[in-house]
């Protein structure tokens, strides 16, 4: 009994020691904002009770939902795609190209604090790529200091980059909306239309440089 007790307290003292370090990091690498695309479609009923993963929207919540990826090669559909410091750029550019039903798009700025808060998973690559479909998932400070590293990283980079675009964190479930700090959109007329379908204080802006790709200011 004593050594059941001894294990558990000594998982636990674990798991607040990693969740330190991923904080520790962060800091160190000054990550500000983590990242997440959407259609228009869903906004407002976003805003009011945050991202569902497709799991858990299919068994609470009722009605139909158009997703932006049928096939979800990764297979983690538990789980909410994030990026850090600027949004998935290559997939968000094909997402907009192919999904010609969607009636716009916005972005959500989002707390970082979801790093050390919230069950995650750090990919250095994109989820679906078949090196990340073989790799171990791991929430390991390790895993979150990997996707920051790699012989192939450019030395212009930002510290707060990861240096594939396509590296992902994928969160458990559910995203409360209290870590959403922003709503960004491409223009003024999407911000307009945004304005008037959701019913929240949540700061609306527009930010056309997110939609485009990472690039380095000198």
């Amino acid at each position: 009994m004593y050594i059941t007790i001894h294990n558990k307290l000594f998982n636990i003292l674990l798991i607040k020691d990693n969740l330190s370090q991923i904080k520790y990091i962060s800091n160190q690498k000054k990550i500000e904002n983590l990242f997440h695309f959407t259609m228009f479609d869903y906004l407002p009923e976003i805003l009011k009770e945050g991202l569902y993963s497709r799991t858990k929207l299919r068994k609470e919540k009722t009605g139909k939902y158009k997703f932006t990826d049928n096939s979800r090669l990764d297979g983690k559909t538990s789980r909410i795609s994030i990026s850090i410091s600027h949004p998935n750029w290559k997939m968000f550019y094909y997402k907009r190209i192919n999904l010609y039903d969607a009636e716009g798009w916005a972005i959500l700025e989002l707390d970082p604090k979801i790093l050390w808060e919230l069950d995650c998973w750090f990919l250095p690559k994109n989820a679906a790529s078949s090196s990340a479909i073989m790799t171990r998932k791991s929430s390991s400070f390790e895993s979150f200091n990997d996707m920051f590293s790699g012989s192939n990283r450019s030395t212009s980079f930002p510290s707060n980059w990861t240096t594939d675009v396509q590296a992902e964190v994928m969160v458990k479930n559910l995203i409360h909306p209290k870590y959403i700090k922003k709503v960004v959109v491409e223009n003024s007329m999407d911000m307009l239309y945004c304005q008037k379908i959701c019913n929240s204080n949540i700061e609306i802006v527009v930010d056309k440089k997110l939609f485009g790709p990472r690039k380095v200011v000198c």
